[in-house]
């Protein structure tokens, strides 16, 4: 890991911009960084380090700021429930890769669980990309 993780964020935030105000697309922006400070709080608390800590804590405050302009494009409730579900997932396989943690029956079932729920929230979604 390197401190340049706000300065990549900072990157997709500007390829955002540029992209206009889709709902999908600001919402992988809040996922993206969500994970990405999860992962560097994480990495400067297993290296006793507060290199990433600062960038980890500034990407938390930036999420506030996704949500003010994803809230206006789609619904909270639904936003909500699909950044939790992916963003454990993510960051499960980055625990589990990365930090050697490991993943037993009951977590394992849990995300099984998660993804399930993630299919039933976009259920409508999919059906409409599945028509066309």
């Amino acid at each position: 890991m390197n401190g340049l993780g706000l300065i990549n964020i900072y990157y997709i935030y500007i390829y955002m911009k540029k992209l206009g105000n889709s709902y999908w697309m600001w919402l992988l922006l809040l996922i993206i960084v969500e994970v990405s400070s999860i992962t560097m709080i994480k990495y400067a608390s297993t290296n006793n380090t507060i290199s990433l800590l600062i960038p980890g804590i500034i990407g938390f405050g930036i999420l506030g700021y996704i949500l003010y302009n994803i809230f206006n494009l789609g619904s909270m409730a639904v936003t909500n429930a699909i950044w939790d579900i992916l963003s454990i997932i993510i960051i499960t396989i980055i625990a589990v890769s990365f930090f050697g943690e490991k993943v037993d029956i009951y977590h394992g079932l849990g995300l099984i669980f998660a993804i399930i729920a993630l299919l039933f929230v976009n259920k409508k979604d999919i059906q409409d990309s599945l028509s066309r």
